[in-house]
């Protein structure tokens, strides 16, 4: 053996692998989860905003009534609703694109109903929550209809009433799947009027062939509106009934005493056994 050799062989390696790093475990998931349902769970409506609280009232009265989750889910989702991208070409020339929606909650006890709204703040949580609203007040009455609402993100402050009928009539075309008289019917919001209801049924009209007056409420007199809507909303809100307190007192628990109108009527005998002199004689 030659001496390069044994030096070699008597002296210590200085190049061993080096130690491998110790890794931190993996976080364990939260108690009562697995690695499937450790999953961020999907952003949920601001509990501030229009559909926050809808979604609330709808918890409290399930919870209240004794509904199962099935027919929660069911009352918490919409029908149907539909996205779509409504462009302008202003007086001046330019082009301007707005959003505009149209949602049917539910449309189980008869087609559709509720009103268009333009204001700039329009977005689809806002419309999903007006649109439950409606529901449950045509149930409330037992009107034979459902929930349904629609709007444009659109300031009508800002534009000419030639630009808002192209914006109307432009959504109009391109909701027309969606409404009809036996689908879902519009009316008027915050934002539009009766000209917009009428922009609304002439473009639906043209597009059948023949006119359609049903498509929409609130519209113009003169070409089927009702009287008094245009401040029926007003109207009510500004109408209340008596307090309890402020009723008359009854005389005993099974029948109150009657009002000076009603005591009249009763004192007053049925027109049929009145004693009436013969308008002719013989």
């Amino acid at each position: 053996m030659s001496t390069t050799d044994a030096a070699a062989n008597a002296a210590p390696s200085t190049s061993s692998p080096a130690a491998p790093r110790p890794t931190a475990p993996p976080a364990a998931p939260p108690d009562g989860l697995n690695d499937k349902d450790a999953r961020p769970a999907p952003q949920a409506s601001s509990p501030h905003g229009p559909l926050g609280t809808a979604l609330a009232q709808l918890a409290g009265a399930v919870d209240m009534l004794g509904l199962s989750s099935g027919t929660h889910e069911m009352l918490a989702t919409p029908r149907r609703e539909v996205h779509v991208a409504v462009p302008l070409r202003k007086d001046d020339g330019t082009s301007m694109l707005f959003k505009g929606y149209r949602v049917q909650h539910n449309v189980s006890r008869g087609p559709g109903k509720g009103g268009l709204r333009y204001h700039p703040s329009v977005d689809i949580e806002e419309v999903r929550a007006l649109a439950m609203w409606m529901t449950w007040k045509c149930a409330i009455v037992d009107l034979p209809y459902g929930g349904a609402k629609g709007g444009v993100s659109i300031d009508p402050r800002d534009h000419s009433e030639r630009e808002l009928e192209r914006v109307t009539r432009r959504y109009t075309s391109e909701i027309k799947p969606m409404i009809g008289p036996e689908r879902d019917i519009m009316a008027p919001d915050m934002g539009t009027s009766e000209q917009t209801m009428a922009w609304v049924m002439d473009t639906y009209s043209v597009s059948e062939g023949y006119t359609i007056p049903g498509v929409v409420t609130g519209k113009p007199l003169t070409v089927g509106g009702s009287l008094g809507r245009a401040t029926a909303t007003s109207r009510g809100s500004s109408t209340r009934r008596r307090p309890r307190s402020a009723r008359p007192a009854s005389t005993s628990p099974e029948r109150p005493s009657p009002s000076r109108a009603s005591a009249r009527w009763a004192r007053t005998p049925p027109r049929s056994s009145r004693t009436r002199a013969p308008s002719w004689s013989p």
